[in-house]
Formats: structure tokens, C-alpha cells, sequence
């Protein structure tokens, strides 16, 4: 009798255990599983990222270029060195119409004379940080300017005669102009680009409704922080979207390339089932082998009471 209870009580304790252990095992499998799948996705995410980043980061570099190349030949045109205000007019006259991304080209003389171009109002621009450091010699570019509702910024260079500095020169440009430059969409318009200043202001527009230009920023350190400490974590963006993102110093004006992705829902469901159907299959044997094992066990029991 006491043998009896003993065994009714042992095999008690071993359909507990069998069902505590497929839980565990379960839970682990499905986890391991979710994890292995989930960290490749973001992987191939974060690939894709580098490389559209790589390629906008190199194609903006190259419009920089064009726009400080642009800026060297005219500050060095002889019309331009002249000083004279007609000789200006005319030769910024033929220019724009062959450079129709410059809304304006500013043109100021060592006096603080403009001579060329519209600025609003003309103390407040005189004394700006990037009319300052080009009057000093080195050239700068301007934070987002409204003008009539629009935004631009300025790239700003010294012109030389000889060696003697005699003047700036400025070339405006529309922020729409470059956002369309760098104008990138996915198949499933998951993925973004755009650029930021140093204060995290929106310098092109993307695809978030909440976004204006020179009006609405980003905590850029925290971002840059969030991307090179935990690369392969989502966070939640301006919009209030989970992406993974990564991005990119510019060589001018302190700006940063962003690159953004969705975090996948599809995929993340998709890695859900995946795991749920493998971690059932494997349980499914998991019970069979264990369910074998208790049968062999009780079999034994009974020979051992004979």
C-alpha cells in the first residue's frame, strides 16, 4: 500500500516536472529562435541603411562641391573683384541664368556696402556669425534663413585680390533645392533621408507631416549618441515611428546626413509566427520523446512490483 502511494506520488512529481520543462523549454526555444531571426533582419536593416547613407552622404559631398567651387570662381571673377556695383549686377545677371539653383547671389565690400543681392534686414545680417568669419577671411555657411515664408542658407566666401581681401561673396540657396537632391524612397517608403544643422534643425524635408524646415529640430546628440551605442536598437523618432537609423558628418557648415528606417512590423510578425511554429514543432517531439521516456518508466515500475 505504502509502495503505492509512493509511486502515484513519484509519478506525480514527473508529470509536473514533464510540464514545467516543456514550458521552459518552450519559452527558451522560442526565444532563442525570435532572437536569431530578428537580429538578422536588423542586420540586413542596418546594411541597407549603410549603404543608401554611403551613397547619399557621397552624392551631397559632391553637390557641396559644385556649390564651393561655384563660390571660389566667382570670388575670383574679374567683374566680381572690380567693385564696381554695374559690372556686378551684369555678370550675376548672366550667372543666374545659367545657375538657376541660387536664389541670390550677395555680394558686400570690405565697407559693409552691399553691392549685389537682397538681405532684409542689413545691420542684423552684418553682424550674423557667417558674414563675420567670411569678412575675417575663412569661409562659412549660414544657419536656415526665412525669407517670405521660404528657407534658404547661405555659402559664404572672401574674395581676394592678390592677397588683400576686399569683399564677401554669397551664394543663397533654397533648402527645397537640396532636399530635392537628395530626394530617396524604398519600394515600401520605409526609408528616409534628410538633413539636420548643428542644433538639430531640419535643413530638408522628409516624410513626416510634423516636420517644417528651420522650424522643427532633433536632439542630434542624443540621437548620434542612441546610434553609436546601441546600433541595433530601434528609437522613436521626431514622427513618433520605432526606426533603426545611422549617420553622417558633412564636411560643411557642421550639417549631419540622417539616415532613417521603419522598424519592420510585417517582418517583426512574420519572426513571431516563424518562432511560434518552430518552438510547436520541436515541442511536438519534445512531448513524444518525453511522453516515451514516461511510459518506458512506468513499464518498469510495474515489473519491479511483480
Amino acid at each position: 500500500m505504502i509502495w503505492r502511494m509512493k509511486r502515484k506520488v513519484i509519478l506525480l512529481y514527473k508529470t509536473v516536472y514533464i510540464h514545467v520543462f516543456n514550458i521552459l523549454f518552450f519559452v527558451l526555444l522560442f526565444g532563442i529562435i525570435y532572437f536569431l531571426l530578428n537580429y538578422h533582419i536588423s542586420t540586413m536593416t542596418l546594411k541597407s541603411i549603410k549603404i543608401v547613407g554611403s551613397m547619399q552622404k557621397n552624392m551631397f559631398e559632391c553637390l557641396l562641391n559644385d556649390f564651393k567651387y561655384d563660390l571660389i570662381q566667382f570670388s575670383t571673377d574679374n567683374d566680381i573683384i572690380s567693385m564696381d556695383k554695374s559690372k556686378i549686377s551684369k555678370r550675376i545677371d548672366f550667372i543666374k541664368y545659367y545657375k538657376s539653383d541660387y536664389k541670390d547671389i550677395i555680394v558686400i565690400n570690405n565697407k559693409k556696402e552691399i553691392l549685389n543681392g537682397y538681405v532684409g534686414d542689413v545691420k542684423e545680417y552684418m553682424y550674423s556669425e557667417h558674414v563675420l568669419e567670411a569678412l575675417k577671411g575663412k569661409p562659412s555657411i549660414s544657419d536656415a534663413i526665412s525669407i517670405e515664408g521660404k528657407w534658404y542658407v547661405d555659402f559664404v566666401s572672401p574674395i581676394i585680390n592678390g592677397e588683400k581681401q576686399i569683399g564677401i561673396i554669397s551664394l543663397r540657396i533654397s533648402l527645397e533645392e537640396i532636399s530635392d537632391h537628395l530626394r530617396f524612397e524604398n519600394q515600401d517608403g520605409s526609408m528616409e533621408v534628410y538633413i539636420v544643422d548643428k542644433e538639430g534643425y531640419y535643413l530638408t524635408s522628409g516624410k513626416g507631416n510634423m516636420r517644417k524646415i528651420g522650424e522643427n529640430n532633433i536632439n542630434i546628440s542624443e540621437l548620434k549618441t542612441n546610434i553609436d551605442y546601441a546600433p541595433r536598437t530601434h528609437y522613436r523618432n521626431y514622427d513618433g515611428d520605432n526606426v533603426y537609423g545611422s549617420y553622417y558628418n558633412l564636411s560643411f557648415g557642421e550639417w549631419t546626413l540622417v539616415v532613417e528606417s521603419l522598424q519592420d512590423r510585417k517582418s517583426l510578425n512574420m519572426i513571431t509566427v516563424i518562432s511560434m511554429v518552430i518552438g510547436v514543432f520541436v515541442q511536438f517531439l519534445m512531448n513524444k520523446i518525453l511522453n516515451m521516456s514516461h511510459r518506458f518508466w512506468e513499464r518498469y515500475d510495474k515489473y519491479l512490483l511483480k
